[in-house]
C-alpha cells in the first residue's frame, strides 16, 4: 500500500486497523496517479456529479478502504480513529445519486457492505434487526420468503443499504406504487 504522506492520523489509524484480522484493507487510488479511473473507485454511483467537479478542479483521490467483517471490528476501527486523530468516511451501497461524502484529505473509507446479515426477526412484532450493510432488496427478499414485506421500495432498491437509507433519511414508494 502506498504511503499517504502528510496524513499522520491516517497512518497511525492504518497501523492499528491493519493488525485486525476482521478488517480487509485496500486502496482506492494512490497519490501518484494523475487521473484516477472510475473503475478504481468502488461503486462510484453515488458521487458522480461531485466527482466530475472535483476532477476538473484537480482533486486526486488518495484514500484507503477498510471493510470490516463484524460489528466489533467497526467498533475497533472507530476507537482507533478517535485515538489516532484519523478521519472516517462511512460507505454503503453507493446508491445516493445526489452525491456522497468523498474521502477528501486524510480519511479512511469505512465500507460497511460486508455487514449484511439479518440478526433477528419477529413476525409477531413486525420488527427486524439487520446489519447496516444489508441491501434493501436482500432484506425484502428475505422477508418475502417468510410471507412479509419491508414495504420500502426506493428507486435504488438493488444498491441501497439499510444503514445508508436510514442515514440519508431515504424515502421510497410503498407496495404497488409506481
Amino acid at each position: 500500500m502506498a504511503r499517504l504522506g502528510g496524513c499522520p492520523g491516517l497512518e497511525r489509524l492504518l497501523e492499528e486497523v491493519g493488525r485486525d484480522p476482521e478488517v480487509e484493507l485496500g486502496e482506492i487510488a494512490t497519490p501518484e496517479e494523475v487521473v484516477p479511473e472510475f473503475s478504481r473507485w468502488p461503486r462510484p454511483l453515488d458521487m458522480w456529479p461531485l466527482w466530475l467537479l472535483l476532477l476538473e478542479r484537480g482533486y486526486r483521490p488518495r484514500a484507503v478502504v477498510a471493510r470490516p467483517r463484524s460489528r466489533m471490528a467497526v467498533e475497533r476501527i472507530v476507537e482507533a480513529a478517535a485515538a489516532s486523530g484519523g478521519c472516517l468516511v462511512p460507505r454503503g451501497g453507493g446508491s445516493n445519486v445526489v452525491g456522497a461524502s468523498p474521502p477528501i484529505g486524510c480519511c479512511l473509507v469505512l465500507d460497511l457492505t460486508g455487514l449484511d446479515r439479518v440478526i433477528w426477526f419477529s413476525g409477531e412484532d413486525l420488527a427486524i434487526h439487520v446489519e447496516a450493510g444489508a441491501r434493501v432488496s436482500q432484506v425484502e427478499e428475505w422477508l418475502n420468503t417468510r410471507g412479509y414485506t419491508l414495504g420500502y421500495h426506493p428507486q435504488s432498491e438493488r444498491l441501497a443499504t439499510i444503514g445508508g437509507s436510514i442515514a440519508m433519511l431515504g424515502s421510497g414508494a410503498g407496495p404497488g406504487a409506481g
